[in-house]
């Protein structure tokens, strides 16, 4: 028990460095295991036919019927970002329109913006300060990237329109943070948008 209390005391800066070197080593060893288990999953979930991933050529074409054509919006998307907010849409119960309106809102269809002083980025203007898990979790490393954007963007969407239980309180939450029982102008304006389409 001295001998300890003499180390502590004597190397307390050599122990704390080895303390925060093997803290290192196992946080990266962790982070390699669950990317590793995220690459499984996508996979898994890839050939099960499931929604996962930012990049658009990892995500499975959406069943439509053959003769059915699809109608792009006439918006400044390109027909592969549309078919994108298609598929996503499709995924999460989500109106395509809502999402569209929404990039037009968010950005006017600009996926390079950035605002919010720096804080806000892409085409849904996706801030990585409150949604860095959210990016983690569904594979995101670039905002700016229109895919990744929406993907992320569309998710934080459904989880909103899960927790109020309606798209114009969800809106509302998009653009304010949350719902205090009153609808915002935003919110009314994107769904005004999404009618006119």
């Amino acid at each position: 028990m001295k001998y300890i209390k003499w180390l502590w005391e004597n190397h307390y800066e050599l122990i704390m460095a080895i303390l925060a070197a093997v803290a290192l080593v196992a946080g990266i060893i962790v982070a390699s295991i669950c990317t590793n288990s995220l690459e499984e999953q996508n996979k898994e979930a890839v050939a099960a036919g499931g929604f996962t991933v930012c990049k658009a050529e990892e995500i499975p074409e959406a069943e439509a019927p053959a003769e059915e054509k699809r109608t792009y919006f006439d918006v400044p998307l390109s027909t592969e970002v549309q078919d994108h907010i298609f598929k996503a849409s499709e995924y999460y119960g989500i109106d395509p329109a809502i999402i569209v309106a929404m990039c037009y809102r968010e950005s006017t269809y600009n996926a390079n913006l950035i605002g919010d002083n720096g804080n806000s980025y892409g085409l849904m203007q996706i801030q990585p300060r409150w949604h860095y898990r959210r990016m983690a979790d569904l594979g995101c490393t670039d905002l700016l990237d229109p895919y990744q954007n929406i993907t992320v963007g569309i998710d934080y969407l459904a989880e909103l329109l899960g927790k109020y239980g309606s798209i114009d309180k969800a809106l509302t939450a998009y653009n304010k943070g949350h719902y205090n029982g009153t609808i915002t102008v935003y919110a009314k304006a994107v769904m005004e948008t999404a009618r006119s389409y």
